[in-house]
């Protein structure tokens, strides 16, 4: 498990710098950052298919969350400059009710049609 919180901790602290670069520079086409921060990050990804090392593979996810955080906050700005002041509120509450309740509906379904992802029986015993 605490190989888990390494990979995790190396996305986090990707994310941290990318949050503080992300304010420091000022973006005026975000388009085309956005779509630069998605490839980026793409790539990023794939270089794990190669099996680095651990250190190869922190890196490549601290670089990961690098992207995918200013990615995330240029889309926001972008969706506030192209949403009528009026409805902007139901915009994001839209946005937020979907992201918060598609998980849990996409993992029931991942367990519906995952073979053997239920247990026999039920409760399961723990060991």
């Amino acid at each position: 498990m605490a190989g888990y919180g390494l990979l995790v901790s190396a996305v986090t602290v990707g994310e941290l710098a990318g949050s503080i670069a992300a304010g420091a520079v000022a973006v005026d086409r975000l388009g085309p950052r956005i779509a630069a921060a998605q490839l980026a990050a793409a790539a990023l990804l794939a270089g794990l298919l190669l099996r680095p090392p651990l250190v190869p593979t922190l890196a490549l996810l601290a670089a990961f969350g690098a992207m995918t955080t200013p990615m995330s906050a240029w889309a926001q700005t972008l969706r506030m400059r192209l949403t009528p002041e009026g409805l902007q509120g139901r915009l994001f509450a839209l946005l937020r009710t979907a992201m918060q309740a598609t998980p849990p509906l996409g993992a029931a379904l991942a367990a519906a049609t995952v073979p053997g992802a239920w247990p026999r029986r039920w409760p399961p015993s723990w060991p």
